[in-house]
């Protein structure tokens, strides 16, 4: 056996390397058309479906052209972790010091209006800042991945929503925010109907992320085992779709495991790649399982009898629906079904 090659299928989170990135043109193509009317995106889907995969990919510039996507967009990654205890100032003074990094990365001359707005950040500071790169014929794009986290910022309220419904409404600035439930779901350090009343949640076209659909897991599960050089079989591949289906964190452990084996002097066990992809997504299924809903857990346990059940059960029809959009279960006309068979063992 030669020199082990380094194994590509290593990402348990986002995806880092644009080599790596597979499918989710039609949705990065939506994103870009709405950013290009100045139109704020809200992306949600499960987690580990990819959305953080998805913004990554979003700020390289370099897919900008065959996306349809101008230079003269600014994009600027911001976690919403660091941002969940911020107060309004702190918050917009972040903002200046992120916007500032990506002037800086793109090799842009720096913009004296966003390194005053980040000494001495307020909200005019920062408008005052967008209002400079406007003038520049750039259109700013903050990215708000895991929004829900400002849902723990106790010193957030209506007011610092509004300022940034406004600021969207004066400016060449949109916003996209990632999170696993829609906005209007979200809840928010116990005042929830007081903030949701801001119209900054009313200024968002949505955009569900769910699994990958078979043509984009293909080239995800085969694509790196060729250029690595490494030969899959057909027999192979089916047995990865079958068992992880669209799946993005699926594919990258079951692919992972399948890869080491293919290095190996012994014949590929599935067996054993199924059982260690198994207890990989474990806790990642019992996550989801937890934050469900006893009547979502039921419906799950009973697919086929809910399926029945449920053109004369409008309650049970939701919870079907809900469970789709959460990628637990895929609608084939009438017919519901686990999209995976790790999934379907997990469940049953």
């Amino acid at each position: 056996m030669g020199q082990k090659m380094n194994n590509p299928y290593i990402y348990r989170g986002p995806v880092r390397s644009a080599q790596m990135f597979f499918g989710r043109e039609h949705e990065l193509r939506e994103i870009i058309a709405f950013l290009n009317g100045n139109q704020s995106v809200s992306i949600v889907g499960p987690r580990k479906i990819g959305k953080t995969s998805l913004l990554y990919h979003l700020t390289r510039c370099e897919s900008w052209p065959e996306l349809g996507m101008g230079q003269d967009n600014l994009l600027v990654y911001l976690d919403c972790e660091v941002l969940g205890e911020g107060g309004h100032e702190e918050i917009f003074g972040t903002f200046a010091a992120e916007i500032s990094a990506a002037l800086d990365e793109r090799g842009m001359e720096p913009e004296p209006a966003l390194e005053a707005a980040a000494a001495q950040p307020t909200r005019i500071a920062f408008e005052r800042a967008v209002r400079k790169l406007n003038q520049r014929n750039l259109r700013v794009v903050l990215i708000l991945d895991e929004f829900e986290r400002l849902s723990t910022n106790a010193s957030l309220d209506v007011n610092f929503f509004n300022s940034l419904r406004s600021a969207a409404g004066r400016y060449q600035l949109a916003y996209i925010t990632a999170s696993a439930q829609p906005l209007i779901q979200l809840t928010y350090s116990g005042k929830s109907q007081e903030i949701l009343s801001s119209p900054f949640f009313n200024i968002f076209a949505p955009l569900f992320l769910g699994l990958l659909s078979e043509a984009e897991a293909r080239k995800a599960i085969g694509v790196p085992m060729q250029q690595a050089g490494l030969s899959l079989s057909d027999e192979l591949q089916e047995f990865i779709f079958g068992l992880v289906n669209g799946y993005p964190l699926g594919i990258q452990i079951a692919c992972f495991h399948v890869f080491e084996a293919l290095q190996s002097s012994q014949p590929v066990d599935i067996n054993q790649i199924e059982q260690r992809t198994t207890q990989e997504l474990q806790p990642h299924f019992e996550y989801y399982w937890h934050n469900l809903s006893l009547s979502e857990q039921d419906t799950l346990r009973r697919v086929t009898e809910a399926a029945v059940r449920a053109p004369s059960d409008t309650t049970l029809r939701a919870i079907l629906r809900d469970l789709v959009q959460k990628c637990l279960l895929v609608s084939d006309g009438g017919a519901y079904r686990y999209p995976m068979r790790v999934l379907a063992n997990f469940i049953n």
